[in-house]
């Protein structure tokens, strides 16, 4: 949790600080589990008058999209982590193939020039024996 977490031991305190951090702009420094906190707060909001409504629905509002955008950059991140390993997985398998290319070239050869040398020429056809 971080320094200045949200508890949800009682929610007309939280939604004291809840309401200062939005005044303080700290809400966007959050982290998503203090914005999920956040959410259940707001979902407990007892609003007394419009304004408080009004309010309420303002901060939904703001904590839901913070929270997409943390949701969001947690999957970029992994998805960027996949991308590399994804990378170094494909550099493996064409070094293989290309080593498995060589090692086929040099193996033909050897044997080719393992074969001993024939005559160039045509075996003369002889005529079949009666």
């Amino acid at each position: 949790m971080s320094e200045h977490s949200i508890y949800i031991e009682d929610f007309g305190h939280a939604r004291v600080y809840l309401r200062s951090m939005f005044r303080m702009g700290t809400i966007t420094q959050a982290s998503q589990k203090d914005l999920e906190r956040a959410l259940v707060i707001l979902a407990h909001a007892q609003d007394r008058n419009e304004s408080e409504k009004h309010e309420t629905e303002s901060f939904r509002a703001t904590v839901t999209q913070l929270l997409q955008v943390r949701v969001s950059e947690k999957l970029s991140h992994r998805a960027s982590l996949l991308r590399r390993a994804a990378m170094a997985v494909s550099r493996g398998s064409v070094l293989v193939a290309a080593v498995a290319l060589v090692l086929s070239v040099v193996w033909h050869r050897a044997a080719v020039s393992a074969v001993p040398a024939q005559s160039s020429q045509m075996p003369a056809l002889r005529s079949p024996s009666p």
